[in-house]
This record gives structure tokens, sequence and C-alpha cells, in this order.
């Protein structure tokens, strides 16, 4: 088929946005879940397993990433996709779309740090 035009891609970039909702929220909380799930395995039900140490140190750090990553996708949600509808009502996108490339560059990168740190927590032991 035939690519289509620029402006029926940012409608079609609009409606996935908005449907992708629902998923991007089951997602979340399986990541949650499993987190949590992993934690208990490797550590216990206490705190104490990370008083501390690398082990600690990179435990949090991939916390706040993906504190961040939650706070990118709420900004995605509940501001820069109403945006982009709100945009392509007024014919005028291009500062939505710019902001929602950075959004998910940044969340991008997020993952890649995170998917860095799950890989080194996997060769250390809870200190």
């Amino acid at each position: 088929p035939a690519p289509l035009p620029h402006d029926d891609r940012v409608h079609v970039l609009a409606r996935a946005l908005a449907g992708f909702e629902r998923i991007g929220a089951g997602f979340v909380l399986v990541l949650i879940g499993t987190g949590v799930a992993n934690y208990l395995f490797v550590v216990g039900p206490n705190l104490g397993g990370i008083n501390g140490g690398v082990y600690a140190v990179l435990l949090c750090l991939k916390l706040g990433l993906f504190g961040l990553m939650l706070a990118l996708a709420a900004l995605n949600r509940f501001h820069l996709t109403p945006l982009l509808q709100r945009s392509i009502a007024s014919g005028d996108y291009n500062v939505a779309i710019r902001a929602l490339r950075r959004s998910m560059a940044l969340e991008f990168g997020a993952v890649v740090l995170i998917l860095g740190l799950v890989a080194w927590l996997g060769t250390l032991a809870p200190d």
C-alpha cells in the first residue's frame, strides 16, 4: 500500500495514543507486580537486604528511572495526547508532535538504562 499522507498519519497517531491508555496501564501493573515478586524472591519480605551497597544503589536508580517513565507516560496521557488532538482540530500540530517525540525519546532512553540496570542487578546479590 502507498504511504499515508502526513495529515492522515497524524490522525492515526492520535487515535493510537488515545487507544493505548488501557494496555499501557496494564503493562505498568504487570511491571510493578513482577518487580515486587522479583524483589521478594531475591531479597525476601524485608527491606534489610538492601542497606547501602552497590545492589541498593542500582535498585534505587532503577526505581527512579521507572518513576521517571511513569511521569513521562502520565505527561503523554494527560497533556500531550490531548494537546495533539486539540492541535489536529486547529490544523497546527507540529509543536505537539515535537513534544511527543521528545517525551518518547526520553522514555526510550529510560527503558534502555533500566534494561542495563536489570542485567547488572542480575549479576549481584543483595548486600
